[in-house]
């Protein structure tokens, strides 16, 4: 409704702030999730109450990913939850998500975050017993790992191979 009612030049940065604001939100209830204990139950409550307007956020900036750096970034960041996300979000939904992120990663020549991205949609389609096409997003990942010197993402992606392999 309140978006409606902006003019154009206003709802532009409306828009950003909501979508960083949620994208702050979502990262808040990942860590409380993460934190362990009661903080469990603090970070999936969080995340239930607020997820209409966090998938309004992701939505936006998955949509103004093109070229716009700050959108950029919050695409890739909205995904970056994994934890609290793949509990949340079957693989068809989060599937988008990662692509997105992957996509924003690229355009953003984060070769790193590429690959990070890749390897979590390979786990995704691992999760929906997919092995062929989640080996070729481990491969991807391999592949982007080494590129940018991050060891600890081959490793990651040599033990998530090696998982597929074993179901194929």
């Amino acid at each position: 409704f309140a978006d409606s009612l902006l003019p154009d030049a206003e709802r532009s940065d409306a828009q950003v702030r909501h979508a960083a604001h949620y994208a702050n939100v979502l990262g808040t209830a990942n860590t409380l999730y993460l934190t362990g204990g009661d903080s469990i139950m603090l970070g999936l409550s969080l995340f239930d109450r607020e997820w209409f307007s966090i998938q309004t956020g992701q939505a936006w900036a998955g949509a103004e990913a093109s070229g716009d750096r700050t959108a950029l970034r919050l695409c890739s960041e909205y995904a970056q939850q994994w934890d609290i996300l793949s509990l949340r979000l079957p693989p068809p939904s989060y599937i988008p998500w990662l692509q997105a992120a992957q996509e924003a990663a690229r355009e953003m020549g984060d070769r790193r975050m590429e690959g990070t991205h890749l390897g979590h949609i390979g786990i995704e389609y691992g999760k929906l017993e997919e092995a062929k096409v989640a080996i070729e997003y481990h491969e991807l990942h391999l592949a982007a790992a080494k590129e940018s010197n991050d060891r600890h993402g081959e490793g990651n992606a040599v033990g998530n191979l090696g998982n597929e392999y074993s179901n194929v």
